[in-house]
């Protein structure tokens, strides 16, 4: 992961997915839309709060990738992020 996205998240490994809240108001129900058309299998983490003022983030699965595949993804993914931050 960029350094410069360190500041915006906070990564959770656990099991078979990766929990990376965003800290900052990015809009997760995009960015999992926009990482599903790059082919990263992801899922907003808002959609499975009950009340509102969810937190936002991002569920990451990587058991099916090639670990060769991982750092692409990511750097993808990474780019993701930013691009929503910066708009």
């Amino acid at each position: 992961m960029s350094s410069r996205l360190q500041k915006f998240v906070k990564v959770n490994l656990s099991g078979l997915h990766m929990c990376v809240g965003l800290l900052q108001k990015a809009p997760d129900l995009e960015i999992e839309q926009q990482a599903r058309t790059a082919g990263i299998g992801v899922a907003a983490l808002s959609k499975y709060y009950l009340t509102g003022g969810a937190s936002r983030g991002l569920r990451v699965g990587f058991a099916s990738t090639q670990l060769e595949k991982i750092k692409t993804m990511v750097e993808r993914l990474d780019a993701l992020i930013n691009s929503n931050l910066a708009g």
